[in-house]
Order: C-alpha cells, then structure tokens, then sequence
C-alpha cells in the first residue's frame, strides 16, 4: 500500500498520526524502534511500553504523493493526535532553533542517563500528578482499563510475578476498616447459591496441602476472632450433614479423631477439663 496517511491508536483511544510511502515498511520501523525503546515519539514509546505492544496501526488514506503533506497536516488539524510531537505535518524539517533551545537540548543530551535532581523529580511528580488525576484523564484510564485487550496484556505481564511482603502487608493494612459499599454488597449478595463445577470439584479433591502450607494456615489463624462466638443455624448444619453422609474417610483422619475423643476421655475423668 502506496502514500498512505497513516495512525497509531492506543487502548487509551489517543492517536500518531503519519504518512508514508510504504505503509508495511514504515509499521515494521516503527515496531523496531519501539522495541528497542528509541521512537522518536516519547508519548508513543511511553504508550507502547504501558500497554504492551497493544497499538493499532490503521491507514486513513490513499493519496497521491504530492498531497501526503496535505492530507496529513490535514488529519493532524481535525484529530489533534496526542502522540505527535510536532503540530506539523513536515515535522521539525526547516525549522530553525533559536540559540538558548539548542543549548536545552544539548544539556538533555548531555545528562541522558544521569540522575535526576530532588528538584527536578518534585516537578515532574507535581505535572503528572495533575495529568493523571484529571477528570477527562480518570475517565480515558478507566475506559482502557474495562477493554478486554488491557486485561488480556496485563494478565500476561503478571502472570508468574509474585508480590513482597510488604506489599502484602500494605494492602492488607488498607483495607483493615474498609467499608464496603452497598453496591457491592448486593454483588456479592447475587453470588450465593453459586455452584462449583465437577471439573473444579475433582480438582479441589485431588488437591494435597503440605504441611508446611497447614502450618503457615493456622499461624495465620491464631488469635483471629472474626468468628468467635457465632452460631451455625440449623438449616446449615442439616445441610453439612447431608453433604457429609456416606462420604468415605481417610484411616489418618480416623486415627486423629479417635485420639482426640480419648484425650478428651482422659481429661473428663481426671477431672482436669470439664
């Protein structure tokens, strides 16, 4: 596909938009220099890495090669793409750089790879920190985050990654004295009743817990009194009994129930435990 004016679309729905006299050549450079983190386009290398590789390259379209600039300058004015770094079609080509910007960039250049300043990392942090907490960036983030191409490449990203413990520990801590909203609840209120499937079943019960995973369970447990004192009805113990009638028993679980009655016995008789 020949003189092409061209985007690059993000889960986020913001847009590059370019042309091109080989649609195909100028998608697989673009990839290349993504790949290797070096676009030439910081908002887009940025978007690239967020999302995973997931952009869309799509072609607007077809032109002759005398009106590429045309077309594309007119693209740019209509969708005010934000991944482009100039306003202008031909880019940086012909502008002239005033003596104090040349000396910015070239200080950039210079400290590229080196730490920022305190200073310098306050003031970045307050921009994106009004960036990222704006109404119309919420709503942009929120739409992204509900595509099924975000879940599907950031389950992938996770997948295997396991978390420290502090960073258990922090979300442990924030949700102590959450208050779960009404909204919520009523999800989970639609959840009971819901059943397991036999493939889940056969999966649970063929499932073996070391002991050291039992022992780190009922570390845990100690001391917890969420259930202290609470009753089970009696149409709850009826169900448990049935579930429970018939079903075979391990000689291990046998032997431990049999020498939990006799400890008992022996207690009562002594007289130690009432």
């Amino acid at each position: 596909m020949h003189n092409v004016i061209y985007s690059i679309t993000s889960p986020s729905g913001k847009r590059y938009i370019g042309s091109t006299h080989s649609f195909n050549g100028r998608k697989k450079s673009h990839i290349y220099a993504l790949k290797k983190g070096k676009h030439h386009s910081r908002p887009l290398q940025r978007a690239w890495d967020k999302y995973c590789g997931n952009l869309e390259f799509k072609p607007l379209l077809v032109c002759k090669e005398s009106d590429l600039f045309f077309y594309e300058q007119l693209f740019i004015d209509l969708l005010k793409p934000e991944y482009n770094v100039s306003p202008s079609a031909s880019g940086t080509r012909g502008l002239t750089w005033s003596a104090e910007s040349r000396e910015k960039i070239s200080e950039i250049r210079r400290r590229q790879g080196a730490a920022l300043t305190a200073e310098e990392r306050q003031k970045l942090a307050a921009s994106a920190k009004i960036l990222l907490h704006s109404p119309e960036a919420r709503q942009k983030s929120q739409a992204a985050r509900n595509s099924p191409e975000w879940r599907t490449a950031q389950s992938q990203r996770l997948k295997g990654k396991k978390q420290s413990a502090e960073t258990i520990a922090k979300r442990s801590a924030s949700l102590i004295g959450r208050i779960v909203s009404l909204e919520t609840r009523a999800k989970i209120a639609l959840q009971r009743g819901w059943k397991h499937s036999e493939e889940a079943k056969q999966k649970m019960r063929g499932r073996q817990i070391s002991e050291a995973e039992r022992a780190s369970r009922a570390a845990r447990a100690t001391g917890r009194k969420n259930r202290l004192g609470s009753s089970v009805s009696a149409e709850t113990r009826a169900i448990i009994s049935a579930k429970l009638k018939g079903r075979p028993r391990s000689a291990e679980s046998v032997a431990k129930q049999r020498a939990t009655c006799a400890a008992r016995r022996g207690l009562l008789r002594d007289g130690t435990a009432c």
